[in-house]
C-alpha cells in the first residue's frame, strides 16, 4: 500500500519520524538508513513539534510547542509556568527583536526548531517588582502548605490566615496584573483551608 504525502510515496507502516529519531544516511545514495528520502523526513519533522530554548535573568529553559502555528503568547505561558513569573512581566526576544506582538505565530517570525530565545524582564517588571517578589513569596508558602500532609486542620486554618493577611499587605500600586494575581492567590488560600 501506498500513499502520498508531500510529493512523495510512502509505504504504511514505515516508521514515523519523531524528534528523537536518529538520523542515519548511507554515504553512497544520501538516504536515510530507514529507507525515507531526507527531504521526506525534514519536511514531516517541520509539521511537528518545535522546541525551543528560552535562556535569560537566571533561566535556562527547554521547552516544546505544538508546531509553527503556536503563538507567542503560548511561549510565555509554559515560561511564565517554569518560572513563576506572570506572563506579562516577561519579554521575549528573537534575532535582537522584541517580541510584543502575542498572537505572532512561530511561523510568522521564522522561529525554527532548536531555536534559541533570550528572556527578559518586560518594562511593567520594574514598576511591581516588589509585589511580584511578594507574591512569589507567598505563593512559595502556599506551595509548601499544600504539600505538607502532616499539618493539622487548625494549624492551617492559622496559617491561611497569616497568608491572607500577608497578601492584603501587598501594595499593588494600581496595577491590574498585580491585583489579579493576589487575587487568584487569595483564592488559593481560602481552598486550601477548606481543603482539610
Amino acid at each position: 500500500f501506498f500513499a502520498w504525502l508531500l510529493g512523495h510515496v510512502i509505504r504504511f507502516g514505515s516508521p514515523v519520524p519523531s524528534p528523537d529519531h536518529t538520523v542515519l544516511y548511507c554515504t553512497k545514495t544520501k538516504q536515510r538508513a530507514d529507507g525515507m528520502p531526507p527531504a521526506l523526513f525534514r519536511k514531516l519533522f517541520q509539521m511537528g513539534e518545535i522546541r525551543l530554548r528560552v535562556a535569560g535573568i537566571g533561566f535556562d529553559i527547554q521547552l516544546s510547542v505544538p508546531g509553527p502555528s503556536s503563538t507567542i503568547a503560548d511561549v510565555l505561558t509554559i515560561v511564565a509556568d517554569e518560572t513563576k513569573i506572570p506572563a506579562p512581566y516577561l519579554l521575549l526576544l528573537f534575532r535582537g527583536k522584541k517580541l510584543t506582538d502575542g498572537d505572532a505565530t512561530l511561523a510568522d517570525l521564522k522561529v525554527k526548531d532548536r531555536t534559541r530565545l533570550m528572556l527578559l524582564h518586560g518594562p511593567e517588571y520594574g514598576n511591581d517588582k516588589a509585589g511580584i517578589e511578594a507574591l512569589q513569596a507567598v505563593n512559595k508558602e502556599l506551595d509548601d502548605l499544600e504539600s505538607d500532609e502532616s499539618i493539622t486542620a487548625k494549624v492551617i486554618d492559622e496559617m491561611v490566615t497569616r497568608t491572607c493577611i500577608k497578601l492584603d499587605n501587598i501594595d499593588v500600586s494600581g496595577s491590574e496584573t498585580l491585583r489579579k494575581l493576589r487575587r487568584e492567590a487569595l483564592h488559593r488560600a481560602h481552598e486550601i483551608g477548606e481543603k482539610r
